[in-house]
């Protein structure tokens, strides 16, 4: 993967820039509440201990449709395992969302507070993201044998599934365990927060929203020894999309920062 891309407020975007450390999220804190409960098939015999054990693997494939049907043998289903396997992937699990795209108006909207945010442009190639896997879309939710689930290490990559509608995010993942990550203080939340290390390296380029007003401090916050470049995102006057447009480039060795001024009345006059 060439360029992943990760839409934020400018709060973040420069907690990020600052502290280098980006968070890890528990599903039970993402904004759809289907998120990894999967429609689960459970023999009668087996009833809900509310505090079970899975076994989760973060680096296996999915598996193909035959394999996973084969096993489908009972016709029960059950939400109470459903959420019991979501409480358990809470408790060790941490999802890291992106996207394959900058340029997804909704997202803009949504995840960069009505374009006065960013997207960071990373280096999919970078280690960091080795195992990133994409969100699977579909109009149904996936059906699963809990026996299959119960009796083997569970493909993270596999539970990644949404509805059709989110297909708008052309969402990548990388998933940590939480035990590798860094708890910090918690607002507002019934869930901890965890963070983890993201190496400088990895950020390729900041691309600040339509509406931001923090271009000066964030080119200042990235510095002339930096290799990260940012852009904004500015609309067009013929289509519904957007433009890059420069705002910083650092020089290294000249001493010498180029910070330009975007100003839509400039660049694009009023017709």
């Amino acid at each position: 993967m060439s360029s992943l891309y990760k839409y934020v407020s400018i709060e973040r975007l420069k907690e990020i820039l600052i502290d280098h450390k980006i968070r890890f999220t528990q599903p039970g804190a993402f904004n759809d509440p289907f998120e990894l409960v999967p429609l689960l098939l459970v023999p009668e015999d087996i009833v809900p201990q509310g505090y079970r054990s899975y076994r989760f693997d973060l680096t296996a494939p999915r598996r193909t449709n035959a394999a996973i049907n084969a096993r489908i043998g009972v016709d029960r289903c059950s939400d109470h395992h459903s959420r019991e396997l979501r409480e358990a992937l809470d408790r060790e699990i941490g999802f890291l969302s992106l996207s394959k795209t900058w340029k997804s108006l909704p997202m803009w909207a949504h995840y960069a507070k009505d374009y006065t945010g960013a997207v960071i442009e990373f280096d999919g190639n970078h280690e960091f993201f080795n195992w990133a896997f994409e969100v699977q879309y579909s109009t149904h939710r996936p059906v699963r044998d809990w026996t299959l689930y119960s009796a083997a290490p569970i493909p993270i990559a596999e539970m990644c599934a949404k509805s059709i509608e989110w297909e708008f995010e052309q969402e990548i993942r990388v998933a940590r365990c939480l035990s590798d990550c860094s708890a910090i203080r918690n607002v507002g939340s019934n869930l901890p927060i965890f963070v983890t290390e993201i190496p400088p390296e990895c950020i390729k380029r900041v691309i600040l929203g339509e509406r931001s007003d923090d271009n000066v401090e964030i080119c200042s916050l990235i510095g002339e020894k930096s290799e990260i470049i940012v852009d904004q995102a500015v609309v067009n006057h013929w289509d519904y999309n957007l433009e890059l447009r420069p705002i910083f480039r650092a020089h290294k060795g000249r001493n010498q920062v180029g910070l330009f001024a975007i100003r839509n009345d400039r660049d694009f006059p009023r017709l």
